[in-house]
């Protein structure tokens, strides 16, 4: 079981997920949860196990990782195991990042589209609130 301690802290789920990769392990032998205590024993990041045979970890396409990034702010609760998942399946596929029919792939595109959306939506709100401001009489 794999358990961050700090929410909305994409680096060191990316370096969770590389030892994970190190290791061999797949997908759904790996439970991410997030907001542990920090004195929960489970609470540091994954480390490569001793005595396991190190894998070595493929690069992966940028775009994953830039899409990756963003989607990580998604309020899904499984947005980390999708996430994973896919990490998991471009070692083997570098080319699946294109396949937008695909369950995962489509839903990772899903989630970044969702974030802009929202970031949009505050940015036009917060204009609004702004000229609303500067064109509002002075109080005496």
């Amino acid at each position: 079981m794999v358990r961050l301690r700090a929410a909305k802290d994409f680096d060191e789920w990316r370096a969770t997920a590389r030892a994970l990769l190190l290791t061999g392990t797949p997908p759904h032998e790996v439970r991410w949860e997030e907001g542990v205590a920090s004195g929960d024993l489970f609470a540091a990041p994954a480390e490569p196990v001793a005595g396991v045979t190190r894998r070595a970890v493929g690069v992966v396409p940028r775009r994953f990782l830039d899409l990756a990034r963003v989607a990580f702010f998604h309020e899904d609760p499984q947005r980390l195991a999708l996430l994973y998942r896919l990490l998991f399946r471009l070692q083997k596929d570098r080319s699946l990042i294109d396949a937008r029919s695909d369950p995962d792939v489509g839903r990772l595109y899903g989630m970044v589209a969702e974030i802009r959306d929202d970031v949009m939506r505050s940015k036009t709100e917060a204009g609004s609130l702004l000229r609303h401001a500067t064109h509002a009489p002075a109080r005496q």
